[in-house]
Parts: structure tokens; sequence; C-alpha cells
């Protein structure tokens, strides 16, 4: 059910009404990332450079694709040698890295078992939606033998529930071979023998856990059945609990509390607030630099959603571009998964490594002047929530390749519950560009606008 909510939520939030790699790639790079198709052999000379300087040749000659995030870069890299679906697949798998928050200790994401695990059970939800829908569109055109179809179906049905095999999502072996493995390991991904394990031969003792793709990992390879096995029941429970809890409120829930934290450096939170809405975390947050000299690259801040006793719900770490001496930065949106209403969140500044903090004579450019968000609207969408238009100005004497446009919604009381952002490119000197944000809930009794340059 976790992956379910997070690939629906996704879908909704990028507005991607079909799974194809080029609605991947727009989701991605609405996020701040780069896609890169290589090859491996004979790429172009700037996909060369990326990989002497980040030392990134042993993936690209083992890999069909991977994620690379520091402070500096977020990249995708794809390979360009794969057929759509393919593409497709390696695609959604880095997304469901991303959504579940794997970029926060190593570069490269692949070596840790249940971050593979979350990214494939992302995929396999996101790419089953996408074959329901084909489906649905198939018996929409075969309307006319819909009554044959139901007696078939019923007859199918009927037939497998007297004796089939409940089969493991997880896990797959190759013709007679005693090893299981990922679907997607280098082992059996290309086999035609290829089926997925059953729960009596799962638990029978009889096969292991792959060398490459499960190490080392019996328990851990156990536990993820286990707990997906679990999962239906912890659903019912779960969808018990939140009927209970949003029985009588509006959709939209705000939260009592949201604690800024202190911090050393001359970065600080300014404002900050959320609620929550289906699941999930949305918030907004003000940051200011109270230096009068240095600029801060890569600043980076943590949120933390707590329950009643202080129990950690959720929690990630959000990097920016750049704050000037004296600049307010805003952001905001969709935050962490929680499975209760917070009773707090903590929003904390992490102090910036020594080499990105800058005087401002350090910079490709010394000076920035806020941008301006002019002529701005709120209308209704066509069929739910609202869009937010207007132009962003750019009053630098040099061209912006991208801006980011947040709008922080606020109710009765002023008190912030949450923010939702669109990207803008190309913003030439002394012009503007025009944006839309397209927010989708729809409790909120006043707005705010800003906007940031990004690159």
């Amino acid at each position: 059910m976790k992956y379910k909510k997070q690939c629906a939520a996704y879908r909704k939030k990028y507005k991607i009404s079909s799974i194809t790699s080029e609605a991947l790639k727009g989701a991605l790079e609405k996020q701040g990332y780069t896609v890169i198709e290589f090859n491996g052999i004979d790429d172009n000379e700037n996909v060369r450079i990326l990989k002497e300087l980040l030392g990134l040749a042993p993936y690209m000659e083992q890999s069909r694709g991977f994620t690379y995030c520091d402070r500096k870069y977020r990249l995708v890299f794809v390979n360009e040698a794969l057929n759509e679906e393919e593409k497709q697949i390696v695609l959604a798998h880095e997304q469901g890295h991303i959504w579940n928050g794997h970029m926060t200790k190593d570069c490269i994401f692949g070596n840790d078992v249940v971050q593979e695990y979350e990214a494939n059970e992302f995929v396999h939800y996101l790419m089953k939606s996408k074959r329901r829908k084909m489906r649905g569109q198939w018996v929409g055109c075969a309307f006319a033998g819909i009554v044959i179809c139901i007696a078939l179906v019923a007859g199918i049905f009927l037939y497998r529930k007297q004796g089939q095999a409940i089969y493991t999502d997880h896990f797959y072996v190759a013709g007679s071979e005693t090893k299981y493995h990922q679907k997607e390991c280098a082992y059996v991904r290309d086999r035609k023998d290829i089926r997925r394990l059953t729960e009596e031969e799962f638990t029978s003792g009889k096969y292991e856990p792959c060398d490459i793709c499960l190490p080392d990992q019996d328990y851990m390879a156990l536990k993820a059945y286990t707990d997906t096995k679990d999962q239906k029941a912890d659903d019912i429970e779960t969808q018990t609990d939140v009927k209970k809890q949003t029985e009588g409120q509006t959709k939209l829930v705000s939260s009592p509390a949201a604690v800024i934290l202190e911090s050393d450096c001359e970065l600080e939170i300014t404002k900050a607030g959320f609620s929550t809405s289906n699941g999930y975390l949305h918030y907004a947050i003000v940051l200011h630099n109270n230096s009068e000299e240095e600029a801060i690259e890569f600043p980076t801040y943590r949120f933390t959603a707590r329950d009643k006793d202080g129990g950690i719900l959720g929690t990630s770490d959000q990097v920016l571009n750049i704050i000037y001496p004296g600049q307010d930065y805003m952001w905001g949106g969709l935050g962490c998964e929680v499975s209760e209403i917070p009773a707090l969140v903590e929003f904390e500044v992490l102090n910036p490594e020594d080499d990105n903090v800058k005087n401002t004579s350090q910079l490709l450019h010394s000076e920035y002047k806020p941008l301006q968000v002019q002529n701005v609207s709120c209308r209704e969408g066509q069929f739910s929530g609202y869009k937010f238009l207007g132009e962003v100005y750019n009053l630098n004497d040099y061209d912006l390749s991208q801006a980011v446009v947040l709008v922080i919604l606020k109710d009765e009381t002023d008190a912030i519950i949450g923010g939702e952002i669109a990207f803008v490119d190309n913003i030439k000197a002394g012009n503007k560009a025009a944006f839309e944000i397209d927010y989708d809930d729809t409790s909120f009794s006043d707005y705010e606008l800003y906007a940031n340059s990004w690159m």
C-alpha cells in the first residue's frame, strides 16, 4: 500500500497520465535532475568529461542506468542502447530511489539491498498502473464483447482458485537453479526461463539468495518478503486508523506545531509551516542569509516529523542552489510520507561545509538582485484544484538558465500550511517569463508567490 500511494502521489504531482520515458524524464527534470543518455563507448564530449571528473567509468561500463547526486550535481544516467520499455523501467527505478530519499549517504545508489527493494517496488506499482490503464483502454475498445469476457474471466477465476500457487512479488529463479534473484539482476534479466519463486519454494529452505543482487542478505531478503506478506493486515489497520483520524476533518489537515531549531551558521529559517494530506507532509519554508559578505552554496536543511511521543514518522534533507548575502530563499512542496498526523515537525539548517561558504567576489556573478513575481492570478482548474499564474522578472544584468517559483499557502490564521513549486527556463537579463503552478488541494485561505534563481 505504501508504494501504491507513492506512485499515485507521484503521478498526480507531475501530471503523468501515460508512462513514457519522456514523461519520466520531464518529472526528473522538474526535480532538478539532468537526464543523460550514455553508451559507455562512444559518448559525446560532455559525457566523457563527467565520466572522468566524477569517476563514473566503472558504472557506465556495466550499468543500464544509475543516479549520481552530490551538492553540485544531480544526474540520472540511462543507457541509450535500451529500448523504450527498458528505459521506462530504469528511469522509474532511479525515480524510486529519489522519491524514497536514498540520496543521503552515497553519491551513487545501488549497494543497499533495502534501497533496491524500495526502488523496485516503486517500479512495480508505477508500471502496474500503466498496464492497468492499457487494459482499461482495450476493454473500452472491446465493449461489444464484454458479456463473453465476463464469462471467460469467471471461468478462469474458478479454475485458478482451486489450486493456484501463491507467488512472491520480489524474487525470481531461472530454470532449475537454486539461487533466487531480484528481477533486474544481470544473471536472470535476459534469461527466457525466468520465473517467480512460489511461497512454498521460498520457505522450503532449498533456495539461497544471489551473491550479486542480494549479497549476504538472507535475513534482509526474508524480512522484505515477510514485511510484504504482512502488509495487507497492516493496511487494513492503517486504513481504519486514518479513517478515524480524518473523519469530520477537511482533506487538508494542519498540524499544531512547526518547530524551528537553531544552527551555528549565518543561515537561519525565519518561517516554516506544514499540513498533511493523503498520507504525505506538505510544507513551505523561508531561509535567510544573515551574512553581509558571504554566499552559501548548496545550503541544506532537514525536516523531521514526530508523533506525540517524539517518535520519528519521517525525515528528509533538501539541498538548494545558492543563497546570497541578505537574501531570503523560499522552498516547499511535497515532503516525506507519514502514517499519521504529526504532533510536530522540526525544521533545521545543516551547517554548510567550509568550501561552500564563498565571498561574493569568488562567484561567477558577484551580485544578485531578487527576482520579481508580477501579474499574478489564481484560477480554478478545469476539473479540480487551482492554477497560479504569473510572470517572473529578471532584474539582473545576466541571463538565468533556470528559476524556481514557489506559492506559499496559508490558512485563515495566516499560518503556513504548504507550498508548491514550478521551474521556469531561460529568463534573459531584464526580461520576463511566464509560469503556471498547479495545486490540487483546495483548503487554503491566502497565498504568496516568490521566485529565486536555480541555475
